[in-house]
């Protein structure tokens, strides 16, 4: 027994050992990157496999059905969205406010909204939806319709034999050679929207709202398309695909260090938070999956180019700072966490002062809320969200910001 007893606590003392030469040498370099083959096995994706919608307003769902459908009274099983583009059916998830009145004479405002890598849709039926229907029945917001397209690769939260990578991974909103979404959005969902239900084709009447690649996509939209919506909100976006300071995404921001990525390394770490901050998740896994699908020629991309420069091509902190861009009536609502484990926090002060020179108004004056991580916003229900639910009935009333 002592002798079992010694081996178990040198053993114990090995670990104790190990885990601190880890923190230590953490401290110093930053996060240890997984495996890319690991990441894969621990991800936890966003599956929302028990949702249930009970608000009074109904809820179209376009899935098949043995993907992700929530349930309750008023949800409508339809079949899947059939994209030409996207060559194949897509998940597709409408809301329509209590009373929804096909004919009447004025359009309803609309919303898109725009959810994160490695979710689905249906993490706004939690979200969103609640918030936005209790704003609709205390008349403080306009009754409007919720349109929530699905941007994971495969948009059915299946990955097909063969496929290059896991289809629950994230678009990020654009035409790449793993599918043509960015024209999927304005060439399909937008005319379906504004064909199937009675909402208003104007600016002013109309919203993007999107987290995390979600926000990337709602700022890539609002600056390439500024005609579409004028009114943007943003929570914890990836504002600056190719941030960095002293080659680190995760360094804070310091405008005299500050040098945008050009260099490609998979295993450069983006996401913290692991173990105490000692093991970290790399590029290759957020990235590469969409922006190095130019290494075979395809639909869009013929030639083999570095993913830094694909970044770069649609990156909102390099297209605003590169272009002259006109983004006068457009309202923006952003905001993040300063313990956001992506560091997307650190984007906003080279980011907001862009579009404000672009001609936008951006709002709150306070963008860095403390104590908030990454991922907050589809389980909590706090002043945060609250304060976003408010500005966004306030611009859809047409109320001066």
């Amino acid at each position: 027994m002592k002798t079992k007893a010694r081996i178990g606590i040198t053993a114990a003392g090995v670990v104790f050992l190990l885990a601190g030469m880890l923190f230590a040498f953490t401290r110093l370099s930053g996060p240890f990157p997984l495996p890319l083959w690991l990441v894969y096995r621990l991800m936890v994706w966003q599956a929302y496999s028990e949702m249930q919608w009970n608000g009074k307003g109904t809820l179209l769902i376009h899935m098949q059905p043995d993907d992700l459908v929530p349930r309750g009274e008023n949800v409508r099983l339809l079949p899947p969205f059939k994209s030409a583009l996207l060559e194949g059916p897509r998940s597709l998830l409408v809301y329509l406010p209590p009373a929804y009145d096909k004919n009447r004479a004025k359009p309803y405002p609309v919303i898109y909204a725009f959810h994160g890598f490695g979710d689905r849709p249906n993490s706004f039926v939690v979200a969103l939806l609640p918030y936005i229907e209790k704003a609709i029945l205390a008349k403080t917001m306009p009754a409007s319709v919720v349109v929530m397209p699905d941007f994971s690769l495969t948009g059915n939260g299946k990955t097909p034999a063969g496929y290059p990578t896991d289809g629950r991974a994230g678009s990020w909103y654009i035409n790449s050679n793993l599918g043509r979404f960015e024209d999927h959005f304005f060439r399909e969902i937008v005319p379906f929207a504004q064909t199937s239900f009675r909402i208003s084709t104007s600016p002013g009447a109309t919203a993007i709202i999107g987290s995390s690649m979600g926000g990337f996509g709602a700022l890539y939209y609002s600056i390439t398309h500024p005609a579409f919506a004028h009114h943007v909100a943003a929570v914890y976006p990836a504002a600056d695909l190719r941030y960095g300071v002293g080659g680190s995404r995760l360094a804070d921001y310091d405008p005299a260090l500050y040098a945008p990525i050009e260099r490609d390394d998979p295993a450069r770490v983006m996401m913290d938070g692991e173990l105490a901050g000692t093991l970290g998740v790399g590029e290759e896994f957020f990235y590469y999956p969409v922006f190095d699908s130019d290494r075979v020629p395809g639909p869009v991309w013929k030639d083999d180019r570095p993913v830094w420069e694909r970044l770069r091509d649609v990156n909102p902190a390099d297209i605003l700072a590169s272009r002259r861009i006109d983004l006068r009536g457009i309202e923006y609502y952003i905001f993040a966490g300063d313990r956001d484990q992506f560091n997307f926090d650190a984007h906003l002060p080279l980011v907001l002062p862009l579009l404000e020179k672009a001609g936008a108004r951006v709002k709150p004056e306070r963008t860095i809320r403390p104590g908030m991580r990454h991922g907050w916003w589809q389980k909590e229900d706090n002043e945060h969200k609250q304060a976003l639910i408010r500005w966004l009935a306030a611009r859809l009333n047409g109320k001066p910001q």
